[in-house]
């Protein structure tokens, strides 16, 4: 089975484990104007991309989000990358739950080794990155606990390498980030939601 389709079988999503490094497919965030994807009539996974910068057509009109329409179709860039999966095992081997909780991991370049954060970062005291050591990934790098997502576990490529010894540090990072608001606890969310 190639490395890419592992994880499109879901018989496999017992093997996504809390605090291991992965390969993955991770969409940009989209930003407005969006690009939208018109499907062919003819073959839905074909079509075309059309830029709401593009005037005097009626798709520009679909960014009146009030229409009542509940979908829509928008084209986003990915990029490969390594992450970090922080949901529990229950939901990362639960074939009912289509999502994991990732972290991405950024690589160090050696401009930014002059810089506070890396500093901060390596000593361990950065609020919200998470230092990982060159002999982890082959170079330094570090976890951006500010930026969790959720991803499809279809999107996972590979498993690349186990930093459970890295959980206690990327934890406190995330409660650090529960604290300041960055996200919120499910606990906090589901109360908000009923009042």
């Amino acid at each position: 089975m190639s490395k890419n389709t592992k994880f499109l079988e879901q018989s496999n999503w017992s093997l996504i484990k809390r605090g291991w490094v992965f390969e993955a497919v991770v969409p940009f965030a989209g930003e407005r104007p969006l690009d939208f994807f018109i499907p062919d009539q003819r073959n839905s996974y074909r079509g075309r991309k059309h830029s709401i910068s593009q005037t005097g057509t009626s798709v520009a009109l679909s960014e009146n989000f009030e229409t009542g329409q509940s979908e829509f179709e928008i084209v986003l860039k990915v990029k490969r990358r390594k992450v970090v999966i922080i949901s529990s095992d229950d939901l990362n081997g639960d074939n009912s739950h289509d999502d994991v909780i990732v972290a991405k991991i950024y690589s160090i370049k050696e401009h930014e080794k002059d810089e506070e954060w890396y500093h901060l970062t390596k000593a361990g005291t950065h609020p919200l990155f998470a230092y990982l050591p060159d002999a982890v990934t082959g170079k330094e790098c570090y976890v951006d606990l500010s930026n969790t997502t959720t991803i499809h576990k279809n999107m996972l490529l590979d498993e690349k390498y186990d930093i459970t010894e890295f959980m206690d540090i990327i934890e406190q990072r995330i409660e650090y980030c529960y604290q300041m608001g960055v996200y919120k606890k499910i606990s906090q969310i589901n109360k908000e939601d009923i009042s």
